[in-house]
């Protein structure tokens, strides 16, 4: 964890003093924040499994991301302002400082946490040995399939708030709405979720943001993304509560003894990574193509339906358990 906000650390240093010319770096900063990512993700994953169990597994994805709603209402919503009202590019120089102040504070807190250490080095075989457990695939498919959607949807919709409105500000407004939902979801979510109820929030969750996107395919406008933006604030922790728990208890459950978590963990980072990577790489194509608008329309079809895989999935995971 402390390598990888040391080098998120750098990243925003980089940033801060490239300046302009952060353009003519961007394979270095892209390969120094990358790496720093997958460190610190890697530790928090692991410390996920260690310090939680299937009781309070289910509260702790509440709380998490609740918390993780917080800074993503926070952090857009003062950005948009400070963009907006300090000129030229100094609006943008105090967020990356702000920024690179709160990853060292990360670091700090990340020396409190308790020192778990490994009973062994990590196996590549072992990762791949991992996999041959039918249940465990059927969740790396899961994976997949949710990292398809949401690696485009993460970052593309407020793209496209940006495109249709034009405005920093009312990006940061947007972000603040839709997060104030999910805040308030997350809590309710995590507080009052029972196990047997876990599998309609995954049904309804999954169907909810995927007649969302649907709104996307007949058109993007400015009141199809704000209802978009509503729907998916709602339902996206409605899925990933009960999701992440699901997951961290699959770890826990097929870790030899603490002998193969971190391999566990690494093998679900990998499918949700091959999953951003596949469905960003689409949209890269689809937006260089002469007939973007349509494809655009075409791609999104495909992204509710990837989308809607993991519940398909999920069933086949349970009746090999079964």
């Amino acid at each position: 964890m402390i390598i990888g906000g040391g080098l998120q650390v750098l990243f925003y240093l980089l940033i801060l003093f490239l300046a302009e010319k952060s353009i003519e770096w961007i394979h270095l900063l892209g390969l120094c924040f990358g790496i720093g990512s997958g460190f610190y993700w890697l530790s928090v994953n692991v410390l996920s499994v260690d310090l939680t169990n299937q009781e309070n597994r289910t509260w702790f994805n509440g709380v998490n991301g609740l918390f993780g709603s917080l800074s993503q209402m926070i952090g857009p919503f003062m950005a948009g302002i400070l963009v907006s009202k300090l000129p030229n590019l100094t609006g943008y120089k105090v967020i990356f400082m702000l920024s690179l102040l709160l990853f060292i504070v990360t670091i700090v807190l990340s020396m409190l946490l308790p020192v778990i250490r490994l009973k062994n080095r990590f196996q590549w075989k072992k990762m791949y040995q991992v996999n041959r457990n039918k249940e465990w695939r059927q969740l790396t498919y899961a994976f997949m399939g949710l990292a398809f959607r949401d690696g485009v949807l993460s970052f593309v919709i407020l793209l496209w708030v940006f495109v249709v409105t034009s405005s920093e500000a009312i990006v940061g407004n947007f972000a603040f709405l839709t997060t104030l939902l999910s805040v308030i979801t997350y809590y309710v979510v995590g507080k009052f979720t029972k196990n047997t109820s876990q599998k309609w929030l995954l049904v309804i969750g999954n169907i909810g943001l995927s007649a969302a996107i649907f709104s996307l395919i007949i058109d993007v406008n400015w009141f199809v993304l704000l209802i978009y933006g509503i729907i998916s604030a709602i339902c996206i922790p409605l899925f990933e509560v009960p999701f992440n728990t699901m997951s961290l208890n699959n770890i826990a459950n097929l870790d030899e003894n603490g002998l193969t978590r971190v391999e566990l963990v690494t093998s679900r980072e990998i499918a949700l990574s091959a999953g951003r990577i596949t469905s960003v790489g689409l949209l890269v194509i689809v937006y260089s193509s002469l007939q973007s608008e349509l494809l655009l329309q075409y791609f999104l079809g495909v992204v509710i339906v990837v989308g809607m895989t993991p519940l398909l999935f999920i069933r086949r995971m349970k009746e090999v358990r079964n």
